[in-house]
């Protein structure tokens, strides 16, 4: 069987995480105070963000440890990921999530695979277990496993190939916050980001920096 990077780090949670934040308008739905909260705290929001990644963590990923040490371990390190992911560059973080929701329908199609594979062997040991019915399951049984190495095999290449997008995207995009706000720029309050965000100022200052230059600017 094929190592599956997806079992030890689960990216495709960070896939659905986003999908929850792109629904903020549930949050209509609360009491007015947290309403109020969740807008003006920008560390509640981190909170309830990574308490949605646990949450994920718990219900999506293969992993068969479901220790609570092992769970806010993978936790954090997903939660890691997410926030330099949503510091990328516009173009690479689109890129990205793509990728990541590709790899997202093929882990459902492998867990598919899986129960397929399990359901002919069960189901092999109910019949009369002749050698022509031991042949034809064997082949079965293989050809299975050959698809579901096949999806574990294109997960691991794309997963691979997010890591060198993404640190590219990251670096521009710290680049051009570093043009854009020079003497006052911050790297930790970038980071954690705050509750207000100037689409306007960001697309005149930051869109008509190239990419050299800014992975420039990130050295100076």
């Amino acid at each position: 069987m094929v190592f599956s990077i997806q079992d030890q780090f689960p990216v495709y949670s960070v896939f659905l995480l986003i999908l929850i934040i792109s629904a903020g308008f549930l949050t209509q739905m609360f009491p007015c105070r947290l309403q109020r909260e969740l807008t003006s705290n920008i560390y509640l929001k981190h909170m309830c963000s990574f308490m949605t990644m646990v949450f994920f963590v718990v219900l999506t990923s293969p992993v068969k440890s479901k220790k609570i040490f092992d769970i806010m371990k993978m936790s954090t390190f997903l939660y890691a990921f997410f926030l330099v992911l949503i510091k990328t560059d516009f173009p690479f973080f689109i890129v990205i999530l793509g990728v990541i929701s590709v790899i997202y329908i093929l882990v459902l199609r492998k867990t598919e695979m899986a129960d397929e594979i399990n359901e002919i062997k069960n189901k092999s040991k109910e019949d009369d277990g002749t050698k022509a019915n031991e042949f034809d399951t064997e082949n079965i049984i293989k050809t299975k496993q050959n698809e579901y190495d096949k999806i574990v095999t294109i997960n691991n290449g794309l997963f691979i190939s997010i890591i060198p997008i993404l640190i590219a995207g990251f670096v521009i995009y710290i680049g051009k916050k570093k043009i854009q706000y020079k003497g006052n720029f911050d790297f930790v309050k970038l980071m954690v980001g705050t509750t207000t965000c100037n689409t306007k100022l960001v697309e005149t200052q930051t869109n008509k920096i190239s990419a050299f230059k800014a992975m420039s600017a990130l050295f100076e």
